[in-house]
């Protein structure tokens, strides 16, 4: 049994080396889960389960705070780009000494709830990973507020 209204965004405990969009559906199956926790916060959450790479991942269902956003964003290519699958731009910046020349477009779509993913047990709601995300909120609504200027 797969979900297929569940959320469509996943935050997983490693990094992939490819930017760009994954047919999720040809590589993961997600399902609920049926692990019991001895946390009745977790408990409380939607959770979910699925094998990547032969690792059982545990997942919690997050809802972002209002104050937090998250929009999908693709890579703009234009006629002289080559195929950016798997590009590294931090590699290829570091030996130009030139500014990158990609540019990222905000899509429509909106993140308004991700699965945050933990190998062999479920994360907890208090997950340094969302700890961070709050803060960084916090840290970029302090950066961009006017500053006064003192008389």
């Amino acid at each position: 049994m797969s979900i297929n209204n569940g959320p469509q965004n996943h935050l997983f405990p490693f990094t992939v080396n490819k930017e760009g969009p994954v047919d999720a559906q040809q590589y993961l199956s997600v399902v609920p889960s049926t692990q019991l926790t001895l946390d009745p916060i977790t408990d409380a959450f939607p959770r979910y389960t699925t094998v990547v790479m032969g690792r059982l991942l545990e997942g919690l269902e997050i809802t972002p705070p209002k104050t937090c956003e998250g929009y999908v964003w693709k890579l703009d290519k234009n006629d002289n780009d080559e195929d950016n699958n798997g590009y590294d731009e931090d590699y290829q910046d570091e030996q130009s000494h030139q500014p990158s020349s990609l540019h990222w477009t905000k899509t429509g779509t909106k993140v308004d709830k991700f699965i945050l993913w933990k190998k062999d047990i479920a994360p907890s709601p208090h997950d340094p990973r969302l700890h961070a995300l709050e803060s960084w909120m916090t840290i970029a609504d302090l950066i961009h507020q006017p500053i006064p200027i003192n008389q």
